[in-house]
């Protein structure tokens, strides 16, 4: 996604959710990179909490800023995270790699 597609979503806060991909380095938006491996013997739900806290800090941000979340692991690890936010009641724009 470009720079102005981002800000015409209101997003505020990226999770990059991925082994060896860089962040962007645009103003104005939150960068958080958890690098999970994409094995079967991981154990995605540790790293829960730490993404869903910066998932709410997005959408607290400015009075309900946006979070993008990059997700470049196990499809089925992606239904489970999911899970989790709508339990938030948060709405989350995806980009599946």
């Amino acid at each position: 996604m470009n720079e102005e597609a981002l800000r015409s979503l209101g997003i505020t806060h990226i999770l990059n959710v991925a082994t060896g991909i860089q962040n962007g380095s645009l103003s104005g938006i939150t960068y958080l990179t958890v690098e999970i491996l994409d094995l079967p013997e991981t154990n995605i739900v540790e790293y829960f909490p730490k993404m869903i806290q910066f998932i709410r800090d997005g959408i607290a941000a400015g009075g309900g800023g946006g979070v993008l979340v990059h997700w470049y692991v196990v499809a089925l690890d992606l239904v489970t995270f999911i899970g989790c936010c709508h339990q938030l009641g948060a709405l989350l724009l995806l980009l599946l790699s």
